[in-house]
């Protein structure tokens, strides 16, 4: 067969690869617009940022050959068209159009089968003084380049990131870390990664930034660009800020003129529709990558969800298909990482929000743990959040943050939610217990022990930011049975409302004299342990409206600086 791939940096050349392993007596032909193939695109905030000294590191397999066209060729016996750009599809007469971008060039190609991995582009609003040869996108390895040199020659001192998702908390860091370079972050949501994260998690990362000297704007979106005399002014609702260069980073969209000029289907969500054998409307093209929908598990509909991670095994699975395997790709939950400064921050699955707008009856509980054996000198903190349905108990979503590891337990969450697992199901994990990597109880098994309580004891775990926000009003009573070291050290902001001081040690023997009618106690204590407990204890005494804090004072504490 006559087999073209048109796409070379993640799914294409592993579709390629593997389909010239599996049937080595066909023409394989990879074409791509780029010199540049087969990078680590991920890998490139790390670069701008110094991490990785080298970008040739990022084309670099790892017995340290560099991905380039010569590689394809020799070591992966492909045909390598590069630069071309694929121009049309003629599907009735099965050819490929092409034009060569240094030559002009044009060549057109059969095939038998034909793989579109075109990726996806970034968005570039529609923002007065966008066009500025100092506003760019980061994307390509160009872009990490351009902005490397800037800092290493000194002519980057302010630079203002538009968009606190994924590229935006990472470049953020990358320029303030190593470069000294001052970072302001322009994000239209109410917080970082708004995609991924619920707000009380978005403030733990907010406030690590902010930490870390960055300037954070949320909940704000940017009017214009205005440069004059050799500096950028970047102006969002009331304020402005002045930089020298700016970058746009928020999100991106599938290249589907390709798709679109082979009148292929394209999905509801922008990206080209494919089945679970990744085939297109016709059935001898096939789509990988970010250019495509992946159906979402949890939510039973399509969604767009760009990594590379996802690409990588899109191009496996159509290359076994091709070769008659007939693989399926069963699906996505959503399985995410990133590093901000000192945090990792991970998720899989849906949001408390997007639960809550797709009509999901939901609970949240939320956790203060350490990471390790809490008498293990090297632990650090991890906060989570899990979301789960009520009635069914049907497992959602996890979001974790915080110095520790965190993506230990996101990638085990992760593959329950494939198995549509609930909340039992957590109680069955078998995980792997040693004083410098876990607790004897892993914190995914408290997390399901804190759910099960708040739906079969109906002691309510009550979200930090409630207490973080001043968001209590008149009725509630805040019970503080930390001991007097731990008040003194963290005490409650929390003004106009009636505030019990009493160590738990104390408390439980005194419990059947207190006066709480009419009254909503919350109950506090530094991570939530002590704050069920009693909160457990008051039930009993009939003090029904009870409540504790979820996460304890510990969360409170990581999320103040993002208040406000």
């Amino acid at each position: 067969m006559e087999i073209i791939v048109i796409g070379g940096v993640a799914a294409g050349p592993r579709a390629a690869a593997r389909l010239k392993r599996l049937l080595p007596n066909d023409n394989i032909t990879l074409v791509n617009d780029s010199e540049k193939l087969s990078y680590g695109a991920c890998g490139l905030p790390y670069y701008a940022s110094g991490d990785i000294n080298d970008i040739a590191e990022i084309f670099k397999t790892s017995y340290g050959l560099i991905r380039d066209k010569a590689y394809f060729e020799n070591i992966k016996r492909l045909n390598v068209l590069t630069p071309y750009r694929a121009e049309r599809i003629d599907c009735e007469n099965k050819v490929l159009y092409l034009s060569n971008l240094q030559t002009g060039l044009s060549l057109e190609l059969p095939y038998d089968r034909l793989i579109l991995a075109t990726g996806a582009s970034p968005i570039k609003p529609n923002i007065p003084g966008i066009e500025s040869e100092r506003v760019r996108t980061f994307s390509k390895p160009d872009d990490a380049s351009y902005f490397r040199k800037l800092a290493e020659v000194g002519r980057l001192e302010n630079i203002c990131i538009v968009g606190a998702g994924f590229i935006g908390c990472e470049l953020s860091e990358a320029f303030t870390s190593l470069w000294g370079i001052k970072s302001c972050v322009v994000e239209g949501e109410g917080c970082v990664l708004p995609r991924f994260l619920d707000r009380e998690m978005g403030l733990l990362v907010k406030s690590e930034m902010i930490r870390n000297g960055v300037d954070l704007f949320c909940g704000t979106s940017v009017d214009r660009f205005e440069e004059k005399e050799g500096r950028l002014k970047i102006f969002f609702g009331d304020n402005y800020t002045e930089g020298d260069a700016a970058i746009v980073a928020v999100g991106f969209k599938p290249n589907i003129e390709l798709a679109e000029s082979a009148d292929l289907e394209i999905g509801i969500t922008g990206g080209i529709k494919v089945d679970c054998h990744l085939q297109t409307s016709d059935p001898l093209i096939y789509a990988a990558g970010d250019c495509v929908e992946n159906y979402n598990l949890i939510l039973d509909k399509p969604v767009l969800l760009p990594l590379g991670s996802i690409a990588n095994r899109h191009g496996r699975l159509i290359a076994n298909n091709i070769a008659g395997r007939m693989d399926e790709f069963s699906g996505v939950v959503g399985t995410l990482a990133v590093k901000v400064f000192d945090y990792n921050v991970a998720a899989t699955g849906i949001t408390q929000k997007t639960a809550e707008e797709n009509g999901l009856d939901i609970g949240c509980v939320w956790g203060s743990f350490p990471d390790k054996a809490e008498y293990y000198p090297e632990w650090k903190y991890i906060y989570l959040k899990m979301v789960y349905e009520k009635g069914n108990y049907r497992l959602l979503g996890l979001q974790a943050v915080g110095p520790g590891d965190v993506v230990k337990r996101v990638d085990i969450f992760s593959q329950l939610l494939h198995r549509r697992a609930c909340l039992d199901d957590l109680f069955d994990l078998e995980m792997a217990y040693s004083p410098p990597y876990s607790s004897a109880l892993d914190p995914l098994f408290v997390l399901g022990c804190i759910a099960k309580n708040q739906e079969e004891d109906l002691v309510k775990a009550i979200s930090p930011e409630f207490l973080a926000a001043g968001s209590i009003t008149d009725g509630y009573i805040i019970i503080d049975v930390r001991e007097e070291g731990e008040r003194k050290g963290d005490p409650i902001e929390a003004e106009g409302i009636e505030i019990l001081e009493i160590p738990m040690t104390v408390l439980v023997s005194k419990l059947s004299t207190l006066d709480l009618k009419g009254k909503k106690p919350i109950v506090v204590c530094h991570r939530g342990v002590r704050g069920y407990e009693v909160a457990r204890r008051l039930k009993d005494y009939g003090f029904e409206q009870t409540s504790f804090l979820g996460g304890g004072m510990s969360f409170v504490g990581a999320m103040k600086e993002g208040i406000g």
